[in-house]
């Protein structure tokens, strides 16, 4: 039987460009708080900003998941690193996130897109300048509409990536999780993973404690891919 191509889990890596210590640090601390904290990220790579003056890039705030099979993550991991909290696909905050929509960077649809960011924010200027009903919602309610299809939006050139999104309104926008709501955590080797499910099946680590009572275990990335991934790149 072939194997599904999408999973019931969505993954967040949180080791690019950190050492090991650091990235277990920085997912110990999203148990710890039990949320994840959204951050401005540019929707497009745009290195000389050209895409920024032309008014086509945006930095929404946003935290970034995967639902890449197993089989699927060795580039995953050598780009974003092997340590990452996987979230039940069927939980309340994986309902809250939704898979990116991949765009030809400078093409026709992302053109058009901004044109009707434009013409949004042209209704806003109307209504602000007293030629609109004040108290008519429509105009707000749409440009909130706008500001998530835009911040869901991904240069098609990493669309191997099969990436789901949070998006933050606003800086107090989080996304909480409970234990239950964790399906495994990632992290680079064996002798980690042992460390790592000692203390989260140990009632001394009381902030972890709850998640081994919840059948939450650390994965190894040397059972996933093989062999230790490769970091020469």
């Amino acid at each position: 039987m072939p194997a599904p191509l999408f999973i019931d889990y969505l993954i967040h890596f949180c080791g690019k460009e950190k050492t090991p210590r650091q990235a277990q640090a920085v997912l110990e601390s999203i148990l710890r708080r039990k949320k994840f904290i959204p951050s401005p990220c540019p929707l497009f790579d745009d290195p000389d900003k050209a895409l920024e003056r032309k008014g086509l890039q945006a930095w929404p705030n946003m935290v970034c998941f995967t639902d890449l099979r197993f089989q699927d993550l060795h580039l995953h991991v050598k780009k974003f690193g092997p340590y990452g909290i996987a979230l039940k696909k069927g939980s309340k905050p994986a309902a809250r996130c939704n898979p990116v929509y991949y765009v030809e960077v400078g093409s026709l649809a992302q053109r058009n897109s901004h044109r009707l960011t434009e013409g949004i924010d042209h209704l806003l200027e109307l209504q602000q300048n007293g030629k609109l009903p004040k108290d008519w919602d429509f105009p707000r309610l749409l440009k909130e509409f706008d500001d998530r299809r835009i911040a869901s939006f991904q240069d098609i050139k990493t669309r191997d990536e099969n990436e789901w999104r949070f998006i933050g309104n606003d800086k107090r926008d989080v996304l909480d999780f409970a234990p239950a709501d964790v399906r495994f955590l990632l992290v680079e080797t064996w002798s980690q993973a042992l460390r790592w499910n000692r203390r989260l099946n140990s009632p001394r680590t009381r902030h972890l404690a709850p998640y081994g009572r919840a059948g939450v275990m650390a994965i190894p990335v040397e059972l996933i891919l093989g062999s230790p991934p490769d970091h020469s790149a």
